[in-house]
């Protein structure tokens, strides 16, 4: 039997919330896939198209096979990308009342993102967020294999904010935030705006213990408790 999102909810105390697509559409006006040509460009201009992708975050792991270096300059190289493209980067409906009833009902939120800690935090004082955030624990350092699925940045959030497994949930929106969070022993929700989306993350396995597609859930269904 499928639990509610207030029964998946009340044991936790520590949301640990994924940044893109929760919070906000990093690259909803400067399009990943331009982000991913400005960078290839800025450190390798003759890579094939096919190479470059539309994944900026992907590109990091073709620039760790070139070397230390090499990886350095491109992940200062997208940090600043991404510290442009959250400047105009779509609010999801819904996340600041999520955020706010999450404050509201005695819960600490951490942001937890493959994208760079400066541009989370630029984004959240630009919107006038961080009080509604406890901590972030987002990309600080340019090797790509740190980076969801794996559970690095859950399990620093976890030991930040002195929390236990059992009292924490991770809210995201990709197969790799599922993956971390299984990783990391901890529960998952998934969140999806399209049926299409939340199918395919509801049919992996195992499955999130909850896959939403309305982040307003949280602030009709959390509040009255």
């Amino acid at each position: 039997m499928t639990r509610t999102l207030a029964e998946v909810m009340a044991p936790v105390r520590h949301v640990l919330l994924d940044f893109d697509g929760p919070v906000c559409s990093v690259f909803g006006e400067l399009p990943a896939p331009v982000v991913a040509r400005r960078l290839a460009e800025a450190i390798d201009a003759g890579l094939p198209d096919e190479v470059v992708g539309t994944d900026p975050l992907a590109l990091l792991s073709v620039f760790a096979e070139r070397g230390r270096e090499t990886l350095v300059q491109a992940e200062a190289k997208l940090r600043d990308l991404e510290v442009e493209a959250v400047q105009t980067a779509p609010t999801t409906p819904g996340a600041v009342e999520a955020l706010q009833v999450f404050r509201d009902t005695g819960r600490t939120v951490t942001i937890v993102s493959n994208n760079s800690q400066i541009a989370v935090v630029a984004f959240l004082a630009d919107r006038g967020l961080k009080h509604l955030v406890t901590g972030v624990c987002s990309r600080q350092h340019p090797e790509p294999e740190l980076l969801k699925p794996n559970p690095f940045l859950l399990r620093r959030a976890i030991v930040e904010r002195d929390a236990v497994v059992d009292d924490c949930i991770m809210i995201g929106d990709s197969s790799t935030d599922i993956a971390a969070a299984r990783a990391a022993s901890v529960a998952i929700l998934a969140y999806a705006k399209c049926p299409e989306k939340r199918a395919r993350l509801g049919a992996l396995r195992p499955p999130p213990d909850l896959v939403i597609g309305d982040l307003a859930r949280f602030s009709a269904e959390l509040a009255p408790l």
